[in-house]
């Protein structure tokens, strides 16, 4: 295959920061759209590239797997994950590269297994969904 050719070059999307918690990187697969996928990550992980690991932080490494992504950080004592969420699924509603209605979630968790954090997404997800669904009635 020609390296010159458009399937052989992967996108350069540039991703950006809505507010300092919430950043959005359209996919980086050579297909350009894909899915969406909402991470939800605690600000105490070190999401910084290491020597050690081939592997590239969670953002980038869904994002190069054809996802559009959208990562929420959060500290421990969660505050307002709901919100974040219905923030993150609206950024990704206006992405040109995000195909679909449906969003996964990864809750990434540094503190503990039964952090506040994953015991929040559940109820946060299903006011996200709802607060999305009233969106698009209301905007038509």
């Amino acid at each position: 295959m020609d390296s010159g050719s458009p399937t052989a070059q992967r996108p350069s999307a540039h991703g950006f920061e809505v507010t300092p918690q919430l950043s959005i990187q359209p996919p980086l697969s050579r297909r350009g759209n894909g899915p969406g996928l909402v991470l939800v990550v605690s600000a105490a992980l070190d999401l910084s590239r290491h020597d050690k690991t081939l592997d590239p932080p969670p953002l980038r490494k869904w994002a190069e797997e054809g996802y559009a992504v959208a990562q929420i950080l959060v500290n421990d004592g969660v505050a307002d994950v709901a919100g974040q969420l219905g923030t993150a699924v609206a950024e990704l509603e206006k992405l040109p590269e995000c195909s679909g209605d449906k969003f996964g979630l990864v809750g990434m968790d540094a503190f503990s297994p039964n952090s506040v954090l994953l015991g929040c997404l559940g109820a946060s997800l299903t006011s996200a969904k709802n607060e999305s669904d009233n969106r698009r009635e209301r905007d038509g």
